[in-house]
């Protein structure tokens, strides 16, 4: 022969071999599929080498699934013991600073004016206790002090008199009228100094500027606006030779040195919340910590939101907080013994919740849960688990895809009895039938 033909010969015969192969696999398949259920199965494994759950197990629940370990270490799948014990759960909610309702000083006119001067007591500047911000002039001013140094120089020619008939005993002039009454402290209105006093206090004039009348005995043509108390300026309503009228606020003036904080928190987590609580305020990015205490003012409630305003009040000697600052707000929880797990160990679908129990041997059985408090770490389980069972921490999402897996391929199953009765009822050969049927036990021979 030539050398095509002997190359012709080679291909016939591994040809051959070829189909001679495939036949042979395809007659043993179908000889094992008929010896199993009629074909159906195009595999068969012997009863001694079926995977079994554990005897700690029971029955096999509906869903649940087998990973080996080395499948395990693979998706990331690890088993915690669940444990009873104290628990501090963190709250975080974003907080917005308000001026101390308390501390609000409104500067409001008693008389009808025009406006003189107005000194650097704009919006948002600092001003002290007792500086003048401004001054107005009114016509009832002049009337006033008319009265007042009137009344003044009558008490003083009546202790004069006093005087020089008791024996000339010496006569100390004005000292009951520097310290005359006040708006506080009224006095004796028979008084008539002590009365035009009050008056000119009643029309907006300071002490000081009383004082300094009564020392000079000359006429002041403006009253002079003071700052009641040191703060902020939050408004200014009022511009050089304005005129306004009896009850216009001129200023509006915030004490900052102790401020309150506002924050939302949802209706599940209000009821963690109590008065005198203390609460965790930082400015974010910035650096320094401050500490709120929660008001004993009632939450206010939202009902479009469905949501509490939390009050908390704490002091601010160096101002750091400004009214309508946004802060963050962390509350610390303590919550009684209770058994809780990590929230990548639940799986809410909204409908229900359910935890993947380690069974051993590689077993995860799900659970229906219930739940109680949520953290950001953790969450608690109110009833479904004890202290002590062992569950998927982590990776319990790619459990439960493979369990839905293997539920839609081997149908759905019902759970398994809850009473124990059933089970010791049953026959030897329907247990039989049960270890060898996948679809009833919802369990995968994994990984």
């Amino acid at each position: 022969m030539n050398k095509t033909s002997y190359i012709f010969l080679i291909l016939i015969i591994v040809v051959f071999g070829v189909f001679a192969g495939v036949g042979r696999h395809n007659w043993s398949g179908s000889s094992v599929g008929h010896q199993g259920h009629g074909g159906m199965h195009h595999h068969q494994m012997d009863h001694a080498d079926t995977p079994r759950m554990p005897d700690n197990a029971g029955r096999a629940a509906c869903g649940a699934v087998r990973i080996a370990h080395a499948g395990q270490r693979m998706i990331g799948v690890q088993a915690g013991t669940v444990e009873m014990a104290p628990q501090t759960q963190s709250l975080r909610a974003l907080g917005r600073v308000a001026p101390d309702e308390n501390r609000l000083h409104r500067v409001v006119a008693t008389v009808d004016g025009w406006v003189r001067e107005v000194h650097e007591s704009t919006t948002d500047s600092l001003v002290r206790k007792n500086q003048v911000m401004a001054t107005y002039f009114t016509i009832e001013f002049l009337n006033k002090q008319q009265q007042y140094l009137y009344a003044v120089e009558l008490a003083e020619r009546q202790q004069r008199i006093a005087a020089e008939r008791s024996g000339g005993r010496e006569f100390y002039q004005n000292a009951s009228y520097s310290r005359g009454a006040t708006l506080q402290n009224v006095g004796n209105l028979r008084d008539p100094v002590e009365l035009s006093r009050i008056e000119l206090l009643v029309m907006g004039v300071g002490e000081a500027q009383i004082e300094e009348i009564l020392r000079t005995r000359e006429y002041a043509t403006n009253i002079e606006v003071h700052s009641p108390a040191t703060g902020v300026v939050l408004a200014r309503n009022i511009t050089p030779d304005q005129k306004f009228e009896r009850g216009t606020e001129l200023f509006l003036i915030a004490d900052l040195s102790r401020v309150w904080i506002t924050t939302v928190v949802y209706e599940s987590d209000a009821d963690h919340i109590r008065p005198g609580m203390t609460a965790r305020v930082s400015l974010p990015r910035r650096e320094g910590v401050f500490y709120a205490a929660v008001s004993h003012a009632l939450p206010r409630f939202d009902a479009a939101t469905r949501t509490f305003m939390v009050r908390l009040e704490l002091d601010n000697p160096d101002l750091a907080l400004r009214p309508d600052m946004f802060v963050d707000v962390e509350f610390f929880i303590s919550h009684p013994p209770s058994v809780a797990v990590p929230v990548d160990a639940v799986l809410d679908s909204g409908i229900k919740k359910t935890v993947f129990v380690d069974r051993g041997n590689g077993y995860f059985e799900p659970r229906n849960v219930e739940t109680g408090w949520r953290s950001d770490e953790r969450i608690q389980i109110t009833n479904g688990l004890e202290a002590g069972e062992r569950i998927a921490v982590s990776g319990s999402f790619l459990i439960d895809s493979e369990s839905r897996l293997n539920l839609a391929a081997a149908g759905m199953c019902k759970p398994p009895p809850s009473n124990p009765a059933e089970e010791s009822g049953t026959t030897g050969g329907h247990n039989h039938a049960r270890g060898h049927s996948h679809g009833g036990t919802g369990m995968h021979v994994g990984h």
